[in-house]
């Protein structure tokens, strides 16, 4: 054995090692954060998606049964969306008349929006619409 020279990590190799690991610890939680991130505006839009369809067909079976000449009008505007876990959710349904034609006059345009507050700045919206005779 040489004098001086013993086995082992010396001290820069153990501070080396150390930054490095949490190098890597910090890049993961920073992807982990995305990830979940991510996770949630998807699942937030996936509900408001359901939502919107959902009070489409319910407005649509309503026009259905009440109007028999279209006549483009704002059903509901703005109405807090009570039954989902959409932040500051607010729904608006209009009713609109794509053909102008006598023969034709009974086809409505049904279209709901749902606007949402994104967790993280600014909002979102999602749409649907549908025809109706």
């Amino acid at each position: 054995m040489i004098d001086g020279y013993k086995k082992g990590l010396t001290t820069v190799e153990l501070l080396v090692t150390l930054f490095i690991a949490s190098a890597f610890i910090l890049a993961g939680h920073q992807l982990y954060t995305q990830v979940l991130l991510r996770g949630t505006e998807s699942n937030r839009m996936a509900n408001a998606s359901m939502a919107a369809y959902k009070y489409m067909r319910k407005y649509q079976n309503d026009v259905k049964t009440t109007k028999s000449i279209c006549s483009p009008e704002t059903l509901v505007s703005n109405q807090p969306v009570s039954d989902s876990d959409l932040p500051d959710g607010k729904l608006t349904v209009t009713v609109k008349c794509p053909m102008t034609a006598a023969s034709i006059s009974d086809i409505h345009l049904v279209t709901s929006t749902i606007t949402y507050k994104k967790s993280s700045s600014g909002t979102e919206s999602v749409s649907h619409a549908g025809y109706i005779r």
